[in-house]
């Protein structure tokens, strides 16, 4: 899940979670009320960043855990 607003645009990170073992819905209004918080921040501010594209990680699940790939480049 894409979190957060970089001011250049795109998500600052990516949250790895498992739909099994986690309220989806609740993570995602918090996840989307942080994100419009970080955004209307980044107007307000003026704030910028490095505007570096942040591609999704690969996911794999191994043993009922879920991860990032080793062959991920993101590794949050």
């Amino acid at each position: 899940m894409p979190v957060g607003a970089k001011p250049c645009g795109g998500p600052w990170s990516y949250l790895v979670y498992s739909m099994a073992t986690s309220d989806s819905v609740q993570l995602a209004a918090a996840v989307q009320e942080y994100t419009a918080y970080q955004a209307d921040l980044n107007r307000k501010l003026g704030l910028v960043s490095d505007c570096q594209f942040l591609s999704a990680p690969t996911v794999d699940c191994m043993a009922g855990v879920c991860a990032t790939s080793s062959s991920s480049p993101n590794q949050d």
